[in-house]
C-alpha cells in the first residue's frame, strides 16, 4: 500500500526532489521576512523610547529666571511673587517702567548709563548669591506707534546683547498683555499688543528664542484706574499664575 502526498509525483524522483527545494525556499523567504519585521519592530520600539525621553527631558531649565521689559512686566512678576513663586530676580525693577523693545535697543550703545541695562545688570548680579541664572524671560512692549520692521530689529539686537551679558542664557520671549474692549490702556494702541505676539511668534519661528507664556487679555475689573494699563490685586494673581504654570511646572 502506497501514501500519496500532494505535490509529489511517486513516479518522478527528479520532480519531487524540485519541489523540496522550492519548500525549502519558500521557508527561508519567510524567515527572511519575519526577520525583517523582527528588526523593524525594534526599531520603532527604540524611536518611541527616544521620543519619550525627548518629551520628559523637555522644559525650562532649571536656576534663577531673569526678566526685562516695562512696567507690564515687573506688574507680572509682582504677580508671580504674590501667588508663591520664587524663581525669578528679585530687586528694585522699577527702572524698567516705560521700556519698549526699542527703548531697551537704543540703550545699548550708552552701556550701563542706560537706566534699563543698569537695573538689568544689578538684578543680575545681586542675585548671583541665590544661584545661576540660567534664563531670561524678554517680554516685548510697545506703545504701538512704531512699525512692525522697527521693533522686529530692535528684538533681535536685544536678545544678542543679552546674550553677550549672559552667555548660554535660553531665552523665552513673549509679547505684552492686551485688554478686552472697552478696556484700554491710555498711551499704547489696540494694534500694539497682538504686534508685539507676532514679532515674537517669528522670533521664535526664526529659532532666536523659544516661546514664553502667552500673556492675557485683562479686563476692567483687573486693571487700576487712570491709564488703565496695569493689573490691579485682582489682575496680578491672573498674570502671576499663568508665570508660574509656565515656569514652575
Amino acid at each position: 500500500m502506497s501514501i500519496k502526498i500532494f505535490g509529489l509525483n511517486n513516479n518522478n524522483p527528479h520532480l519531487n526532489f524540485s519541489f523540496i527545494t522550492n519548500l525549502k525556499k519558500l521557508k527561508n523567504i519567510k524567515l527572511t521576512i519575519s526577520g525583517l519585521l523582527l528588526a523593524l519592530s525594534v526599531i520603532c520600539i527604540i524611536s518611541a523610547c527616544r521620543k519619550e525621553s525627548t518629551a520628559i527631558t523637555t522644559g525650562v531649565p532649571s536656576g534663577i529666571i531673569g526678566y526685562l521689559g516695562g512696567s507690564l512686566t515687573y506688574n507680572a512678576t509682582d504677580g508671580y511673587r504674590t501667588v508663591g513663586g520664587t524663581r525669578f530676580w528679585v530687586g528694585n525693577d522699577r527702572s524698567y517702567g516705560g521700556g519698549t523693545v526699542t527703548v531697551w535697543a537704543s540703550g545699548m550703545a550708552a552701556g550701563n548709563s542706560n537706566k534699563y541695562w543698569s537695573a538689568f545688570d544689578s538684578l543680575y548680579v545681586g542675585n548671583i548669591p541665590r544661584g545661576s541664572t540660567a534664563v531670561v524671560w524678554f517680554e516685548l512692549l510697545s506703545h504701538g506707534n512704531e512699525d512692525y520692521t522697527t521693533v522686529y530689529n530692535a528684538a533681535v539686537s536685544v536678545l544678542a546683547e543679552i546674550r553677550r551679558r549672559i552667555p548660554g542664557v535660553t531665552i523665552y520671549i513673549s509679547g505684552m498683555n492686551g485688554y478686552v474692549q472697552p478696556q484700554i490702556c491710555s498711551g499704547v494702541t489696540p494694534e500694539a499688543p497682538p504686534q508685539m505676539r507676532q514679532i515674537a511668534a517669528q522670533l521664535v519661528a526664526e529659532g532666536r528664542a523659544l516661546a514664553g507664556p502667552l500673556m492675557p487679555e485683562l479686563t476692567t475689573t483687573q486693571t487700576t484706574s487712570g491709564a488703565g494699563c496695569h493689573a490691579n490685586n485682582t489682575g496680578k494673581p491672573i498674570l502671576g499664575n499663568i508665570l508660574v504654570d509656565f515656569f514652575d511646572k
